[in-house]
């Protein structure tokens, strides 16, 4: 019998004397040092899966650039009208995991997004708000991957010719928090119908299982639409039922 089963044994088997007691500790020393080793097991097992996971992609962490970033700092040094609702947004976000769609009448919540979709110009502070709440979520959900859109679209059409482009669809479907970072107009040269038809699918299964994702662009949602062909109706629907598009303008941050 193990020694965890043993030693929870009504009655004991160890009796009050003097070996009893001494047979109990080496019991309970023994069942310990076991618990420990599978803890420490589990851990390196679950490191190891989740370094595996994140190899599939080139640059899948956040960038060194963009770690360390805190919301509240970055609103003292930034936080100027034009920022104000992605900071509130963010802030929001990372409180309760989720954003209210609105109220109804009777006060009732409309339902919630389960994302973010930052859009303005370049350098403006997008991706730096995003940062704030990708950091935090990754350690909290156990796990993420911070995607910048040039690379993704590069690496799936690679996938293709050595048949790894269905492994990086299913660890970006499937990633606790997803970050597309800069993901727009620049990346037209390098789309084709087979990264759009990944791209539509990701989103998809993310929204229709409530997986935090973020992205950061200079499309709003109208241009969405015309950037994404023949998908555009559909993909801008299911990225509109899932992710809150909110401005982001101002000076650029990195002049500052």
């Amino acid at each position: 019998m193990p020694d965890e089963q043993l030693l929870e044994l009504n009655p004991s088997p160890f009796c009050s004397c003097p070996a009893g007691v001494g047979l109990r500790h080496v019991t309970e020393g023994r069942a310990a040092s076991w618990a420990a080793w599978r803890k420490e097991t589990n851990e390196r097992n679950a490191a190891i899966k989740a370094e595996a996971k994140s190899q599939i992609f080139i640059d899948s962490g956040i960038p060194d650039r963009f770690k360390g970033f805190d919301l509240t700092t970055f609103q003292m040094r930034y936080g100027e009208p034009e920022k104000t609702e992605a900071i509130k947004a963010a802030k929001e976000y990372l409180s309760a995991g989720k954003l209210v769609k609105g109220r109804g009448p009777s006060g009732q919540d409309r339902g919630f997004y389960h994302g973010m979709w930052l859009y303005g110009p370049f350098g403006v502070g997008k991706t730096s708000i995003l940062a704030g709440v990708f950091a935090p979520l990754v350690e909290r959900l156990g796990g993420g991957l911070w995607l910048p859109y040039l690379s993704f679209l590069d690496q799936v059409r690679q996938g293709i010719s050595d048949n790894t482009a269905t492994a990086l669809k299913q660890a970006a479907m499937l990633t606790p928090v997803l970050m597309l970072e800069d993901m727009g107009s620049m990346g037209r040269e390098l789309e084709t119908a087979y990264t759009q038809e990944v791209l539509w699918q990701i989103v998809y299964h993310r929204n229709a299982h409530l997986l935090p994702t973020f992205v950061s662009s200079n499309l709003d949602m109208y241009a969405i639409k015309a950037h994404f062909g023949q998908i555009g109706e559909g993909f801008t629907q299911r990225l509109a039922e899932s992710l809150k598009f909110i401005a982001v303008d101002g000076s650029r941050i990195r002049d500052k």
